[in-house]
């Protein structure tokens, strides 16, 4: 069977530009004033407009509401503009909120923008005429405004050397290769007067929660998250032999149905590959449909080229079968992903941090001359506020600087193919799991993560999650091992920096 591309169609598919100024090149995209700015957004993207007495919004993309599953982007939206009279309040709104977005605001005459809860529907901006400047990629604000790469060497040693360090491409800090552009990150939004990105969370002290009422109050949300999402979308879903996975097929119970699950084989997996066999296993017990899915090498020179010009890099040049397999056989579908539910595992640890170093060496970069530089004032700031408000300095970490920059380029990619949905991002949950002990979710074996399937749908734990063989469980005790007398010890982070000293740049 022949597929063919078209590649104008995907050509900076689902993005935006903001300017003071309309691009005449974009005749076929969307094109809104507001205020003083000019937008202009790709067919495929949705844009929703909603005014109130004190403040008027844009909504790029689409929301979720936890407590209103049946409502529309246009009935949240006018909700927002009829109940939020300052910008607290609209903070204080979007806590309920799940989807990938971008909201544009102006209250009484203070403009600006935040994004979803990892910044999946990427912002990037810069300075132009005394104005800010924003769009969906770094890349496309060099193109129009003629910004020329940072040629200093610490920044080309990190694109050639540091970028790819621990596997797969990711920046660091909010900086890119471009003079004076810079990525919005999570947590933060851009005010366009002050022309720079502004923390709003933490602000508040953390709660301390049980496991159990914990679990049982994210368990509610889920579920309500996944029905909303079936009102709206057709959806799918991969399972595998995770956690996360796992937790949103638990969710997904009342509404199954509607769900289009599946798994996608590539780069040598075979049937007896645990992302395989478990799911198999698990959905012929449960009566659920179940698709593996071949994601053969393909030769498709436009797809290629399209997906090429929409991003500044790619983070897995590999993973472009997987895109492709999106694009071939999931039209019209929105897919469930489960990356934001690793933020609530305690993906870093729970050790302290001291120093910058500390985190850097999890992600081989502790020399990286970037890097260290890039994170500094970040550094700072982020630990100042997990200092007043509680939280875990290693987990805000892996919001801001993982999920914020791989999580978003991994959703720019795939936005050549198909739009995702992420039903761990709605902040109220987020906030709830992240006030358990960070024992109890253990990125491994997450007492929370397992209670909350066991309320939604225990059946699903007949099948084991992420297991591992006799070499595996030996290996992974001894390192526990040496782990717990490091931390006791007070070693750990040092011998984690040490280590990446050593062999980071090898």
């Amino acid at each position: 069977m022949s597929y063919s591309t078209n590649t104008e169609s995907l050509l900076f598919r689902r993005q935006f530009i903001l300017g003071r100024c309309p691009i005449r090149e974009l005749p076929d995209w969307k094109s809104i004033q507001f205020g003083t700015y000019h937008l202009q957004a790709h067919p495929d993207l949705e844009v929703t407009m909603a005014k109130g007495r004190k403040g008027e919004f844009i909504l790029l993309g689409f929301i979720l509401h936890h407590q209103r599953p049946e409502a529309s982007n246009l009935k949240l939206m006018n909700e927002m503009a009829g109940t939020c009279q300052s910008i607290e309040m609209m903070f204080e709104y979007c806590r309920d909120l799940c989807g990938r977005y971008i909201i544009l605001f102006s209250f009484q005459g203070k403009v600006g923008l935040l994004n979803d809860l990892i910044g999946s529907r990427s912002v990037y901006y810069c300075m132009h005429q005394n104005a800010v400047c924003c769009a969906s990629q770094p890349s496309t604000l060099a193109k129009l405004l003629g910004i020329d790469e940072d040629r200093l060497p610490t920044v080309e040693s990190y694109i050639s050397k540091d970028m790819f360090a621990s596997g797969e491409g990711r920046w660091i800090g909010d900086g890119t290769k471009y003079l004076g552009v810079k990525h919005l990150l999570p947590n933060h939004y851009l005010d366009f007067e002050e022309k720079k990105a502004v923390r709003y969370w933490p602000i508040k002290a953390v709660d301390p929660g049980d496991t159990e009422t914990a679990s049982r109050k994210g368990a509610v949300i889920l579920e309500n998250t996944m029905l909303a999402a079936t009102n709206r979308f057709q959806m799918s879903m991969a399972i595998t032999a995770g956690w996360d996975s796992r937790c949103m097929l638990a969710a997904t119970r009342k509404v199954c149905s509607k769900f289009y699950f599946y798994i996608q084989k590539y780069g040598g997996m075979t049937d007896e590959h645990p992302d395989i066999k478990i799911p198999r296993n698990l959905t012929r017990k449960l009566g659920i449909p179940f698709h593996i899915i071949e994601c053969s090498e393909y030769k498709d020179e436009a797809f290629d080229a399209a997906l090429a010009a929409n991003v500044f890099v790619l983070h897995n040049p590999a993973k472009k079968v997987l895109y492709k397999s999106f694009y071939r056989y999931f039209i019209g579908k929105v897919n469930a992903s489960g990356n934001i539910s690793d933020l609530c595992r305690s993906f870093y640890g729970i050790d302290p941090v001291r120093e910058i170093d500390d985190l850097l060496a999890l992600e081989q970069l502790s020399n990286s001359k970037y890097a260290v530089e890039s994170l500094k004032e970040w550094f700072a700031e982020a630990k100042q506020s997990c200092d007043a408000t509680g939280y875990n300095l290693r987990d805000l970490f892996f919001w801001e600087q993982n999920l914020g920059n791989w999580g978003s380029m991994f959703a720019a990619e795939l936005d050549v193919a198909i739009d995702e949905f992420y039903p761990f991002g709605t902040r109220r949950l987020v906030e709830i799991l992240l006030a358990v002990d960070g024992n109890q979710r253990s990125y491994n074996n997450s007492n929370v993560h397992r209670r909350i399937i066991e309320l939604l749908w225990p059946e699903l734990l007949a099948e084991p999650i992420n297991p591992i063989g006799w070499g595996g469980r030996a290996g992974k005790f001894a390192n526990n091992g040496v782990k717990h007398i490091l931390v006791r010890l007070g070693l750990l982070s040092f011998v984690r920096s040490t280590r990446s000293k050593i062999f980071g740049q090898q």
